[in-house]
């Protein structure tokens, strides 16, 4: 029935979703094939929701290359998804300026780490994705702390554990809170 009802979406979707678990559990050649195979069915010509589902690709092989330290590749997936992201759904652009913030920390810039982290906090201040916009807190409390910011680390750390506590994120309060203690014992 092609994607009447819009099952290749369903399929990609899922195929994305695996390859992010896979990445979780490290099996990080297999996500690259998941991701590599969920692309190829990008070029199905009745596709729903095609440009989203391309960002959702270039997001996803981002941080598997992230997690591989093949940082060049990264950067340059992650502005595919931020390109594709800016034409369909700017609210999209924080998970890409993340990214990018990431690869910044990584190669020693802070600079552009401090300005792409700021600018994923503005876009998931948008995008009214808790989550998110409690990550992008704590971030920008982590690129502070590296700077030598400590007030203001102190003050984005007790922000982010905050967040993190109200909307029920176990995982990121603990990480918010050490990064809290991390500033404090400085």
């Amino acid at each position: 029935i092609g994607d009447e009802r819009a099952t290749r979406t369903v399929l990609i979707n899922g195929m994305l979703s695996r390859a992010q678990t896979l990445t979780q559990l490290d099996r990080l050649d297999d996500a690259l094939s998941g991701i590599a195979e969920a692309e190829a069915q990008l070029d199905a010509d009745d596709l729903d929701q095609r440009e989203l589902l391309a960002f959702s690709v270039h997001n996803a092989r981002t941080v598997v290359l992230i997690t591989t330290g093949r940082m060049q590749e990264a950067q340059d997936e992650a502005q595919r998804a931020l390109s594709v992201a800016l034409r369909v759904g700017p609210e999209l652009s924080g998970h890409a300026y993340a990214n990018l913030g990431v690869i910044a920390q990584r190669t020693g810039d802070g600079t552009a780490a401090r300005e792409y982290l700021q600018l994923a906090h503005q876009a998931q201040e948008l995008s009214g994705d808790a989550t998110s916009r409690q990550h992008a807190v704590e971030n920008l409390a982590r690129v502070a702390m590296q700077e030598g910011r400590l007030r203001e680390a102190e003050e984005g750390f007790r922000q982010a554990a905050e967040l993190a506590g109200r909307i029920g994120l176990t995982t990121r309060l603990a990480a918010s809170r050490t990064g809290l203690a991390a500033v404090l014992l400085q």
